[in-house]
């Protein structure tokens, strides 16, 4: 299967290539992260299929001409990152990077949707070429922006979260 019809596949939620046996979920259980670490980035090169590797970008990218590439990739709960940021730095970020740098190859613009808890890394989203990140109100945002300056824009929603559970005539 190629890149794109890969992608394609998704898309119109068809099967696509199935995650070799010797990568499937051993990636994130135990301590994998730390005994077998070639291992564990295979895997995460290969969950990066099918929107996520650079590849995929520039084999739909030619046809469609989008003029922003968003990647959905939630790295946090409400409360924290689902692993630390020493784990976040040595196994994703370098895969978004190359994501990020295929984008603006292309010409186009690079945002993440990423919901949870990450201030921690957010100022990185920056440094690897993010062009704008769709959080959560849950993240400091004006610290964040004071920190990061106009090297990040910040796609934000209106602070809902406070109102879980409200009824009509309250809010």
């Amino acid at each position: 299967m190629t890149d794109k019809e890969r992608v394609l596949a998704f898309f119109h939620h068809e099967m696509t290539d199935e995650l070799p046996p010797d990568k499937a979920l051993l990636v994130v259980r135990g301590n994998t992260f730390h005994e077998r670490p070639p291992f564990v980035q295979d895997g995460i090169d290969w969950f990066g299929v099918p929107w996520k590797r650079e590849d995929n970008i520039n084999a739909l990218a030619p046809d469609y001409r989008p003029d922003v590439i968003m990647f959905h990739d939630d790295y946090g709960t409400q409360t924290n990152m689902f692993f630390s940021p020493e784990v976040w730095r040595e196994f994703f970020k370098p895969q978004l990077k190359k994501a990020v740098d295929k984008t603006h190859e292309l010409g186009m613009i690079f945002e993440l949707h990423s919901c949870g808890f990450m201030e921690q890394i957010v100022p990185e989203f920056a440094e690897i070429g993010v062009d704008s990140w769709q959080g959560q109100e849950i993240n400091d945002i004006p610290t964040l922006k004071a920190v990061t300056g106009n090297k990040l824009a910040y796609h934000t929603t209106p602070q809902y979260q406070d109102f879980e559970g409200a009824i009509c005539q309250e809010l």
